[in-house]
């Protein structure tokens, strides 16, 4: 940040935070609702002022400020305040436990994080619960290990995919669809996927699973309705389709890249009796339809400008 002139305080905090990184650590002392700088405090009414344009994931040390007991701490600050840009707190509700001349049992644990978000998890929650689960067998008896395993928490949502470069496209994905079975062929890859039932939030179906088989593909029978599938990790863009032997599109909008493999699609304001009427619009992003055949566009639908539209089909498109 400069050198021995520099002074480590609150404006200059603020300053840094607002640059933007995607990782930010904190090793300093702290209370429930303030970091302890170098001759100043950063405090609650700093993290409420907080205007961070990118998104943050802030790991600390310091004690007390994830204390969920009281609605005024500095990790709910700056987390209440929705141009922060921080999507993730980890920290002490209680003490951090650190040594003066070297690492100590929390740096440990935010750097195991750290080794499994750069490396197999990139899954937020899956790397804070495997870097504890290491630690397992050393939580027997009172020891630092155990103190942390319950007071170092984090504050976001667990599901949150992160990136350790600029992510890309899945290059590979395939899919193949007859009836009502359904191959997914990932190419080189090996993504984490899900499959969940559309209309019920998952309630009929939901399958996940952390990798495809070694042979490269993944193959599903007896799906009759429809359903959204997403594969994600790897420093990819997560990929969202929608899969199903005839797929109905009516009063949404999507605003990521959508995929759509079915044997017949309709896309209309009126085209399914089981959800409220409404037009359909490609707000953003790149969506294709892969439809064996044919696809029935009948009234409102749009595609706005910036986004695209590709249809593939092996009969002619009604309109």
């Amino acid at each position: 940040m400069g050198n021995f002139s520099y002074d480590v305080t609150a404006q200059n905090l603020q300053a840094e935070l607002e640059k933007g990184y995607m990782f930010a650590n904190m090793f300093v002392h702290g209370d429930r609702t303030f970091w302890l700088l170098e001759n100043s405090i950063y405090n609650t009414f700093n993290a409420s002022s907080l205007s961070n344009p990118n998104a943050t994931l802030l790991f600390t040390d310091a004690c007390y400020t994830n204390d969920m007991n009281i609605n005024f701490s500095l990790a709910n600050s700056i987390l209440k305040n929705s141009s922060s840009g921080i999507l993730l707190y980890y920290g002490s509700s209680d003490k951090g436990i650190s040594f003066a001349n070297d690492v100590g049992p929390s740096e440990e644990l935010i750097g195991k994080t750290y080794q499994r978000l750069f490396g197999d998890l990139p899954n937020i929650g899956n790397a804070i619960r495997q870097s504890k689960m290491g630690y397992l067998s050393m939580c027997n008896s009172y020891t630092d290990q155990r103190f942390l395993h319950l007071f170092m928490n984090a504050l976001c949502d667990p599901e949150m995919m992160t990136f350790s470069s600029v992510p890309s496209k899945f290059p590979n994905i395939s899919f193949s669809h007859y009836n009502d079975n359904f191959i997914l062929n990932p190419g080189d890859d090996r993504p984490y996927w899900c499959i969940m039932s559309r209309h019920d939030n998952g309630q009929s179906l939901y399958l996940y699973k952390n990798s495809v088989n070694s042979n490269g593909t993944n193959s599903f029978g007896g799906l009759s309705g429809e359903y959204n599938v997403w594969l994600y990790g790897g420093n990819h863009i997560p990929y969202h389709g929608i899969i199903g032997p005839n797929v109905y599109l009516q009063n949404e909008a999507f605003d990521d890249n959508i995929n759509i493999t079915a044997d017949r699609t309709y896309v209309g304001s009126n085209v399914a009796s089981d959800r409220a009427n409404g037009p359909v619009v490609i707000e953003k992003g790149d969506a294709a339809i892969s439809s064996r055949y044919g696809v029935t566009i009948s009234d409102s639908f749009e595609v706005k400008p910036g986004a695209t539209l590709e249809i593939t089909t092996n009969q002619p498109i009604n309109q």
